[in-house]
């Protein structure tokens, strides 16, 4: 992190540009601070109305030369994740820690090397506990073509939306009938991937999915501890290589130890998901036939795609062409337990590396994520600016509200005059129904989103 902000209240009463190192009180003094579009700014020139049209240059391209670096499926390790942890008042840096760092002399080809036909297909791996919550979730891709696949491990507290706000966390957008397509959408907003095909399983229809693979092998980084009629008892007990059946694998994906955040528990998730992974059948007609064994507990949003992408991820394991990964967060403190925001510039890297077949158009190149801020106080306010932008090729990397309340102006900023930025900021103002006479450029830098949409009361929904 550079340690460039900016700030979200006028210019007049603002801190100064570059934020104190580890002098923070709260998150909103330490997080990434937002730039403002009431002073210090100017009104840049009018330029024609470009169209709306996506050229080539801007749609995400595949990975050029894919992972092949082999190693033994059990040597598959996480992707390590940069966490900036905002507690008791000072700034660090945490690691999630996995196996083995993958090979990324791979990359993605520019977006200047111009439109490739996407072969990469992906789908939301979820388990759902009693309340109706993900108590884990995956997104697992795979590219037959280019021979190699990703799972990339998604925190359940993770914000979607802000929390002071009337946000949710991701993993409760999983709640309802139609949670399964809400907790796509969401994904696909906080990473900007495409993102249309899931696969939801209940608690008991996970343990019966390991029983009818015959059980699973996995390394166990903890006692497991349940509760039995009020005393405690171990029913996993620590070590490399345990065999669990149904009932101790759930119990191992479902721990969480006191005092640890979900960041800590993600490693044993992983373990869990990567074993099932490696005995799923080699085939999508069989991976299917093995679905709708489990019963109503397991719901495919599609019955041929979302088994034939499990069945290819198990098939480039066993070859050692799998990568593992986390999206990368922000663990901020909110009261209690840990909740995360997604880092952006990092979050655009991995999706660029690893997940660049299905990235949605605007997520590839820096210069189409798109900060809305409310002014006003308007109900679903992050879900009627994400209608209007995403259609247009932008990305919506937050939606929050503005304190205190009372704009009128509605304004987009922007940090530079160059004719991509001007071009970029009338496009997204057509999006809006705005004048490019709403367009500013903010004198300040941040590194969240390259436009911010300040919202007033003069915004027709």
């Amino acid at each position: 992190m550079s340690g460039r902000h900016s700030s979200p209240r006028d210019p007049e009463d603002a801190p100064a540009e570059r934020a104190p190192s580890g002098h923070a009180s709260s998150e909103h003094a330490s997080s990434v601070a937002w730039a403002t579009a009431r002073a210090g700014e100017h009104a840049i020139a009018h330029a024609p109305r470009p169209s709306a049209e996506p050229t080539s240059a801007r749609l995400a391209a595949g990975v050029r030369h894919p992972i092949t670096r082999k190693r033994r499926r059990r040597r598959i390790q996480m992707l390590a994740v940069l966490t900036v942890l905002v507690v008791g008042g000072s700034a660090g840096y945490l690691s999630l820690p996995g196996r083995d760092a993958p090979n990324r002399a791979g990359g993605a080809t520019s977006p200047d090397a111009g439109f490739q036909l996407s072969t990469q297909e992906a789908a939301l791996f979820q388990v759902r506990g009693p309340a109706g919550d993900a108590v884990a979730s995956a997104l697992v891709a795979h590219d037959d073509a280019k021979g190699h696949a990703a799972v990339v491990m998604v925190p359940n507290r993770v914000a979607v939306g802000e929390l002071t706000a009337g946000g949710t966390l991701f993993g409760q957008t999983l709640r309802g009938e139609d949670g399964p397509a809400r907790s796509r959408r969401a994904l696909s907003d906080l990473i900007g991937v495409r993102l249309d095909d899931s696969w939801v399983l209940d608690q008991p229809a996970f343990a019966r999915l390991v029983g009818r693979l015959g059980g699973i092998t996995a390394d166990v980084d903890a006692d497991i501890v349940s509760a039995q009629g009020g005393a405690k008892a171990v029913a996993v007990p620590k070590g490399k290589a345990r065999q669990l059946d149904g009932t101790r694998a759930l119990a191992v994906l479902n721990y969480r130890p006191p005092g640890k955040d979900e960041l800590a528990s993600l490693p044993r998730v992983q373990e869990v998901l990567q074993a099932v992974l490696a005995k799923l059948p080699p085939s999508g007609p069989a991976v299917a036939d093995l679905a709708a064994e489990l019963g109503d507990g397991s719901q495919l949003s599609d019955i041929l795609r979302v088994p034939k992408i499990a069945a290819g991820v198990r098939v480039q394991q066993d070859a050692g062409r799998v990568i593992f990964a986390t999206v990368p967060v922000l663990a901020v403190a909110a009261g209690g337990e840990l909740t995360y925001r997604v880092e952006p510039v990092a979050t655009t890297r991995l999706v660029s590396q690893v997940l660049a077949g299905s990235a949605r158009i605007g997520r590839a190149e820096q210069g189409y994520r798109v900060l809305a801020i409310d002014g006003v106080g308007r109900p679903r306010f992050g879900g009627t600016i994400r209608d209007r932008v995403v259609p247009a090729g932008f990305t919506l990397v937050d939606a929050r509200k503005e304190k205190p309340a009372g704009r009128t102006q509605t304004v987009i900023v922007i940090f530079d005059t160059t004719s991509q930025s001007t071009i970029r900021a009338s496009q997204l103002a057509s999006a809006l129904g705005l004048p490019d006479a709403a367009v500013r450029v903010s004198v300040r830098t941040q590194n969240i989103a390259d436009l911010i949409v300040h919202v007033g009361s003069d915004f027709t929904p």
